[in-house]
C-alpha cells in the first residue's frame, strides 16, 4: 500500500516539478530580455496593461440593462414640457426593444454593442434560414457602444436629458409650450 502511494506520489510530483521549473526558466528568460531592450520591454508591457484594463472594464449586458432602467427612473422624474425628446426617443427605443426581447449584445474584448435583433431570440432556428442580414446592415441597427465601463450613445443622449431644446427660441428667449 505504501508503495503504491509513493509511485502516484512521484507520478503527480514530477510533472509538477517540471511545470515549475519551465515557468521559472521562462520569466527568467523574460527578465533577461527586458534588461537587454528596456524600451521596447516598457512598451509591450505598458501596451499588455492596458488592453488588460480596457478589457477588464468592458460593460456587460446586465450593466446595459441597470443603466437604461437607472436613465428611464431619472427621464420619469423630469415633467414632460422640460425633457429633453432625443433623449426621450433613445429610451423609449431602448425600452420598446428590451420589452419584445429584440436586444442583442455582442461582447468584443475590448469594447461591446448592442444591437437590434430582426426576431426574438427564442425563433433562431427561422433566423437563420430566412433572416440573414448582410454585414452593412449591422451598422444601422446598433442601438450602443459600450467602452471603458460606459455606454456612449447612452451617455451621450442624456447629456442634457432635462433641457428641452425645443421650449427656446433662436433668440434665447422662452417660449410657451404646451
Amino acid at each position: 500500500m505504501a508503495a503504491r502511494l509513493k509511485r502516484i506520489g512521484e507520478a503527480i510530483y514530477k510533472p509538477m516539478w517540471n511545470t515549475v521549473v519551465d515557468y521559472k526558466d521562462v520569466f527568467v528568460e523574460i527578465g533577461q530580455k527586458a534588461v537587454s531592450n528596456p524600451v521596447k520591454s516598457v512598451l509591450l508591457t505598458s501596451l499588455a496593461s492596458t488592453l488588460g484594463y480596457v478589457s477588464y472594464k468592458n460593460p456587460s449586458d446586465q450593466h446595459f440593462h441597470h443603466n437604461s432602467l437607472h436613465n428611464h427612473h431619472r427621464l420619469s422624474l423630469v415633467h414632460r414640457r422640460v425633457r429633453n425628446q432625443s433623449s426621450q426617443q433613445y429610451i423609449d427605443t431602448v425600452q420598446r426593444l428590451k420589452s419584445l426581447n429584440l436586444l442583442g449584445y455582442c461582447s468584443f474584448g475590448l469594447f461591446s454593442v448592442v444591437y437590434e435583433r430582426l426576431i426574438d431570440s427564442e425563433c433562431k432556428e427561422y433566423g437563420r434560414v430566412f433572416l440573414s442580414p448582410r454585414w452593412v446592415e449591422y451598422v444601422d441597427r446598433i442601438v450602443d457602444v459600450g467602452f471603458m465601463g460606459k455606454w456612449l450613445r447612452m451617455e451621450e443622449a442624456m447629456m442634457e436629458y432635462d433641457v428641452n431644446e425645443e421650449e427656446w427660441t433662436s433668440e434665447g428667449a422662452e417660449t410657451i409650450v404646451n
